[in-house]
This record gives C-alpha cells, sequence and structure tokens, in this order.
C-alpha cells in the first residue's frame, strides 16, 4: 500500500505500509494547518491496515524539513491521536534543527532517533540496530 502527495512546489509526502508491517513516511517542504490535516485525512486508513496486519504500528518518519514551531504542534496533536500503548515510532533526521525539533515535541515511549534508515527499521522489529 502506497501513497503519494506533493502538496505544491514547496510541500509533499510518500507514505508506504511495507510486506511487514512498517508504515514509512517521508516528509518532504514546510507544510501549512491544511495540509496537515489533508496528510493526516489520507494517512489513517494506511495507520488502520497496519495494526490489522500486526496489532500495533511501527512508524519510520523521515524528516527532510523542520517545520515552523506551530505546525509542528499541529502534527503532533495528530500524531499522538492516531498512537496507542504498544506503537513504536522511529524518526531518521538529515539536520540538527530537525534531531531538536523531534526531540522537543516526542514523547519518549516506543520512540527512537536515528541518523541510518537501516538501524531505524531494525529497531523497529525489535532488532540489534
Amino acid at each position: 500500500m502506497r501513497i503519494t502527495n506533493v502538496a505544491g512546489a514547496h510541500a509533499g509526502y510518500d507514505a508506504e505500509l511495507t510486506p511487514d508491517a512498517i508504515l514509512t513516511l517521508t516528509i518532504r517542504g514546510v507544510w501549512t494547518r491544511d495540509e496537515v490535516d489533508a496528510f493526516f485525512a489520507a494517512l489513517t486508513p494506511l495507520y488502520h491496515e497496519a495494526r490489522r496486519r500486526s496489532g500495533t504500528t511501527r512508524t519510520l518518519v523521515i524528516v527532510e524539513t523542520v517545520q515552523s514551531p506551530a505546525i509542528a504542534l499541529h502534527v503532533r496533536s495528530h500524531a499522538l491521536a492516531l498512537k496507542q500503548p504498544g506503537d513504536r515510532r522511529a524518526f531518521v533526521v538529515t539536520s540538527f534543527l530537525s534531531k531538536l525539533q523531534i526531540r522537543r515535541l516526542a514523547t519518549t515511549e516506543a520512540f527512537g532517533l536515528f541518523t541510518d534508515r537501516s538501524a531505524a527499521e531494525r529497531w523497529l522489529l525489535g532488532q540489534a540496530a
């Protein structure tokens, strides 16, 4: 299962549910509140399918851009609404600023922060990183 949306020249995303039920998200560009809302509306069915397959969600988020503080909080509120006990989230960051932003907003439960995608995937699957 895969969805792709380029929300214009400045923002977009890719979302894919892999065969091992890892929900892989790539976030590009600077978003507006409306783009965040549309993203989560499109993403919710993939979350439900991932949960149906494995009982929890394992989400790999590749963050390519830092968002404004207000947008980052809006993303966080949507993400927390989907999160359930046992879910795991791994973030792959491409910059120091994105690392700081995610660390500031993330809950510590079942949360991983990585610079290497392979290590993040192994962690999501419960394998040695």
